[in-house]
């Protein structure tokens, strides 16, 4: 955290414990049904995402501004650790600045996560860590320290170190919707670990969320043959969403490890801020 982070938890400390009433939702919010039963100080929640669509994006950032009326929220984002640097010259700059220089931000095969639509949900976060508002953002996505194959579980690691510091914040997590799966297994590998299943493993207060849309549009990147070049640009997808409504809802969907959904209405494709 920067130099004046420190004084406005204090602050902010200081003025929840003088209210006798919750805070108001901010009018720049735009509500989310059911968003209350999951952002909960002291809570960890991961938001199992389809890469590259506008509508993810547009969600986490108005579950954000809702957390920010109840406390301190960390924001992690599945990119990489060894780009922290950046991030932080970018929540200082204007722009992109920090992220233009990133070459995760200008990979050839740009597969969702570098979007137009993540572009502006990390402005908009930097606009309300700039005006004060209890908000940090941090990349969790260590594939140095375990190497490919312990990729996930080098991700709850970061996190929970970043947990550490401030359990008793509330903390919303943004990754590909398999890792933020609690139980064991893939359609590849049936002794598969997910990142959410080494959270779960000690961190009692964790809640993940899958992604729930009307069928529209990613952007995506996919072989055309097997161990072919990938092939980047906006893909149709189908969805099991029944009306166009953002919501959340703790129904747990056991047999795929998700202790409930989120709905974001019909997606469409966010072009990489960066072509190749």
């Amino acid at each position: 955290m920067n130099g004046r982070r420190p004084l406005l938890r204090m602050i902010f400390a200081f003025a929840a414990i003088s209210c006798v009433t919750p805070a108001p939702t901010s009018p720049l919010c735009t509500p989310i049904e059911g968003i209350d039963a999951v952002i909960k100080p002291g809570y960890l929640v991961v938001f199992g995402e389809v890469h590259g669509t506008n509508e993810v994006p547009a969600f986490i950032t108005d579950a954000v501004c809702a957390a920010a009326q109840k406390g301190w929220v960390h924001v992690g984002l599945e990119m990489p650790t060894g780009d922290s640097g950046l991030l932080q010259k970018f929540l200082r700059g204007k722009r992109d600045d920090g992220l233009r220089d990133s070459e995760f931000w200008h990979a050839k095969a740009p597969y969702g996560v570098t979007s137009q639509a993540t572009l502006t949900m990390l402005t908009k976060l930097r606009d309300m860590e700039q005006q004060g508002e209890p908000v940090d953002v941090f990349f969790f996505d260590d594939r140095v320290r375990r190497g490919a194959d312990g990729r996930d579980q080098a991700m709850a690691e970061t996190i929970s170190e970043k947990r550490r510091f401030a359990p008793q914040d509330i903390y919303l997590i943004v990754t590909g919707n398999y890792h933020a799966k609690k139980v064991v297994g893939a359609p590849f590998d049936a002794n598969k670990r997910w990142m959410a299943n080494f959270l779960a493993a000690t961190d009692e207060n964790l809640i993940t969320l899958d992604i729930r849309n009307l069928p529209g549009t990613a952007w995506t990147c996919q072989e055309q043959t097997p161990g072919g070049p990938q092939v980047c640009g906006s893909s149709r997808l189908g969805g099991a969403q029944r009306d166009d409504a953002r919501a959340v809802k703790l129904v747990p969907v056991r047999e795929l490890g998700y202790d409930g959904t989120y709905s974001v209405g019909t997606i469409s494709a966010s072009r990489p801020v960066f072509p190749p």
